[in-house]
């Protein structure tokens, strides 16, 4: 894995701010902002320590180590083994409920590259990061102040960064968390939206919204939509999946 210099100073600096990374390839062409990470912080501690808290000093060893061997890690009990760059390598998608979040990633990979696996294999294609860095299992447990607080210094800090910047095309996959939380995403990624809202099947639960960017100079297609976990359904990631490669032909953008 040979590594941008983007990048590197993204890990450099998320090492010293503790900050979480993200998981994938990010030499990917697709960005998906999810909305936190699904861990409960005190049931599945040493989860939340591993794959969390010591993101950024894992992706630092990597960045040191361009050439490492990375072994399968296909569950929790091996954890030791754990590398974000190929999270949870080895695992069957069976091992895991349909509406599992890494389920529906998976799919959009499927779709959109049009290749099939019973392992996970979207994290070859996508960088997966998150909004907010504090773990929850159900976000309406969380205490809203340190929520705000953590996407707040997420933006400032790594959102911002010219690393999440440079991706041409990102998918926001945060339901109403941007603007729960003072989020604009159009200010974020110097976007334009375009209006109306599209809903699948007359669907009002699904939903997507489509931006691009105010300069043509380097295209960016931004779609914002809700989490992509329980009952989103296959035809909600197939119309993403055309938009994003329509936008990719017509902007010539190798995918």
């Amino acid at each position: 894995m040979e590594y941008t210099n983007y990048f590197k100073e993204i890990v450099s600096l998320a090492y010293k701010e503790d900050l979480y990374v993200g998981m994938g390839n990010p030499n990917g062409k697709v960005l998906i902002i999810g909305k936190e990470l699904a861990i409960d912080n005190y049931k599945e501690n040493p989860v939340a320590e591993k794959t969390l808290k010591q993101n950024a000093a894992d992706w630092q060893i990597n960045v040191e180590n361009p050439n490492n061997h990375i072994e399968n890690c296909e569950s929790n009990d091996d954890l030791n083994l754990f590398n974000p760059l190929y999270p949870y390598k080895g695992m069957g998608k069976n091992q895991q409920p349909t509406g599992h979040t890494w389920r529906k990633y998976q799919l959009l990979q499927e779709k959109l590259f049009e290749k099939k696996s019973n392992e996970y294999t979207f994290y070859n294609d996508f960088f997966i990061t998150e909004l907010n860095q504090i773990p929850s299992k159900y976000s309406k447990l969380q205490n809203k102040e340190l929520r705000y607080n953590s996407i707040q210094k997420r933006i400032d800090l790594f959102l911002k960064s010219d690393f999440i910047q440079n991706f041409q095309v990102v998918i926001v996959a945060c339901g109403h968390y941007p603007r729960e939380n003072g989020v604009d995403i159009c200010e974020l990624f110097n976007i334009d939206y375009l209006p109306p809202t599209r809903h699948v099947d007359d669907n009002p639960k699904q939903w997507y919204n489509l931006h691009n960017n105010k300069s043509g100079n380097n295209p960016k297609l931004v779609i914002h939509t809700r989490q992509l976990s329980m009952d989103v359904t296959n035809k909600l990631i197939e119309e993403i999946t055309k938009e994003i490669s329509f936008f990719c032909e017509q902007n010539k953008i190798a995918i």
